[in-house]
């Protein structure tokens, strides 16, 4: 996560944006999900928003943007979570 403030690839970046898009398309095949994700829409945002408006975005996404967000609003506050019998190795706690 902390290297996102390097930048990514343009082909990470072009597969990103593919599945962005491809779960935009699988959502409008769930009446569900639609309403998930209007309720989301509307809780954070304060107002519905249309899939065009989306797809512009992502679409108008680039390397410099993503990394001058990462640069304004670097994560924090993190939790690692794991599952199995086995101990997590080379984890120094950060």
């Amino acid at each position: 996560i902390e290297s996102l403030a390097q930048g990514i690839s343009e082909d990470e970046l072009r597969r990103l944006k593919s599945r962005v898009k491809s779960s935009l398309v699988f959502e409008q095949e769930s009446c569900s999900a639609r309403a998930s994700q209007n309720a989301a829409d509307w809780l954070y945002l304060g107002r519905l928003v249309n899939r065009k408006e989306v797809l512009t975005r992502v679409d108008a996404l680039t390397i410099e943007k993503l990394k001058a967000h990462v640069a304004e609003f670097p994560p924090k506050n993190r939790s690692l979570v794991t599952l199995g019998e086995k101990k997590l190795e080379n984890f120094d706690g950060v």
